[in-house]
């Protein structure tokens, strides 16, 4: 009777449905991921202004050496992203998650007992590939929780947290560099102990989100009190279930053409990111004359912009989608006394995700305005606000890109059909047990994310290792200038690509 009972009740409507959590529950969830990226994004900067310290310290020979200990920690992500994100899909995003932070806090605190070149870097490989676990999944766990009308604005809360860490993270690094010679220890040891926290917290209050493991677990439990008793679980099934769900970020990245393109654009506009944050405190310092605390200050223009960006774009982008909501879905409008926000929400998946990519032209323009700003400013010494206003502008046109992206990836890939796709339980569930399991659509939006974020990490990788030399060759305006116009031509034909495939 308990079987019959459960297999009446559609998924659609299942309280355990993500959909259909309270409100308080998605934000803890939301908040939680948020503050774990967070860490991990500021764990990529922290040691920028500490560089020189690094370097003295462990006598490390280059420049490009140094920036090594920066941009190594980034080159990381690609190879988690490949990692965690299909391991979600088999075992559940919260079990995944976990074992990566722990991962992540571990190498974290072995760069501050580091002492030679060799240790450090092969601290920060390895505790990237653990940071890459929050940032795969943060956007998936999103698109699991919220529905198509709401992601605008839980995706603004999410970027917005997230987007602060590469900021603050050098502010921070700068004070506490400037404490001793050796104090660059501690931008790690203080980044494990907040790690520590959130994974505490985490352990309470951060829910499962992925619907196929939800359902997994509550068929077994169906199962045991049938049977009493649990069933091994057959590795062969297991095995080829987890190799299919990590081939897949490589059959997305490959497959998909507008996809590709965006994710072109979208590693292009992270390695521009990642050349500015690599190298904002030398003109602070060269030109201006500030100190290493005061010129890290100028990072907080970081954390500026892109809230500015996602608080603008998030409300807009989900404005323009309940309205092409509206335009398509005229069968609700014969029932009057349906709920709005419902009739916006239950069918949102059919519309097109490029309805996701309007505001992502002006985007573009104000980040290549961003930049030569900032370039040409500094080149003729204008006063030291002017370039910030320059990052400014420029952060939030990258996030406000970024927010578009993360959207378009999120309704590309969130509900696929899985008619064909089978689960690793399926061969140790009883029949009652798959009786009361409903039929779902697969979310595939964290393997999709591992793949825009495998090429992000390239670029942010890459990027900070020429940014010395060319800023030496060119000087700061043309190097902007370069940065700008690349950035315009790249983004204007994924735009053009991107209409030819709507």
């Amino acid at each position: 009777m308990a079987v019959a009972q459960k297999k009446s009740v559609p998924w659609e409507d299942d309280l355990m449905n993500p959909y259909n959590w309270p409100k308080h529950r998605k934000y803890c969830n939301t908040l939680l991921l948020s503050a774990m990226t967070f860490n991990t994004l500021m764990s990529s900067t922290i040691v920028a202004p500490a560089l020189p310290q690094v370097r003295k310290d462990l006598t490390i020979e280059s420049d490009a050496q140094t920036q090594l200990v920066l941009a190594i920690y980034v080159l990381a992500y690609a190879i988690g992203y490949f990692i965690w994100a299909p391991m979600s899909e088999v075992y559940g995003r919260t079990r995944v998650l976990q074992i990566a932070n722990v991962w992540f806090c571990v190498w974290t605190l072995i760069c501050g007992f580091a002492r030679n070149q060799s240790m450090i870097v092969v601290g920060r490989l390895f505790s990237g590939a653990g940071a890459a676990a929050a940032l795969a999944l943060g956007t998936g766990v999103t698109a699991e929780i919220w529905r198509p009308a709401q992601r605008g604005q839980s995706l603004a809360i999410l970027s917005t947290i997230t987007l602060l860490g590469p900021s603050i993270g050098p502010v921070l690094g700068g004070i506490i560099a400037a404490q001793s010679p050796s104090s660059w220890r501690w931008a790690f040891w203080s980044t494990t102990i907040f790690n520590a926290v959130l994974q505490l917290l985490a352990l309470r209050f951060l829910h499962e989100s992925h619907a196929q493991t939800i359902v997994g677990r509550r068929a077994r439990k169906v199962e045991l009190m049938e049977s009493k008793k649990t069933s091994p679980l057959l590795p062969t099934s297991v095995t080829n279930f987890l190799l299919n769900s990590l081939k897949r970020p490589f059959y997305l990245l490959i497959s998909q053409p507008a996809s590709q393109a965006l994710i072109l654009y979208s590693g292009l506009s992270f390695g521009v990111l990642y050349f500015m944050l690599s190298v904002l405190t030398d003109p602070f310092t060269k030109i201006y004359g500030q100190s290493l605390i005061i010129a890290s200050l100028n990072y907080i223009s970081f954390g500026i912009g892109p809230t500015i960006g996602a608080q603008i774009c998030g409300p807009v982008v989900d404005t323009i989608y309940r309205y092409q909501t509206k335009r398509h879905d005229h069968s609700r409008s014969a029932n009057a006394t349906e709920d709005r926000e419902q009739s916006a929400t239950r069918n949102a998946v059919k519309l097109p995700a490029e309805y996701r990519l309007y505001p992502l032209m002006p985007a573009l323009i104000l980040m290549t305005s961003g930049l030569l700003i900032f370039g040409w400013s500094l080149h003729y010494r204008l006063h030291w606000a002017v370039p910030n206003i320059g990052v400014i502008i420029f952060g939030a046109g990258n996030q406000a890109a970024t927010q578009c992206t993360n959207a378009y990836m999120m309704d590309s890939f969130s509900e696929i059909n899985s008619t064909d796709v089978t689960s690793p339980h399926d061969a140790t569930t009883s029949n009652a047990a798959k009786l009361s399991a409903p039929k779902m659509a697969m979310n595939w939006t964290a393997s999709a994310m591992a793949s825009m974020w495998s090429v992000k990490a390239l670029c942010g990788f890459a990027f900070p290792l020429f940014a010395v030399d060319t800023i030496s060759a060119l000087g700061w305006g043309w190097s902007s200038t370069l940065l700008a116009m690349l950035n315009l031509v790249v983004g204007t034909e994924e735009d053009r690509i991107e209409q030819t495939m709507t």
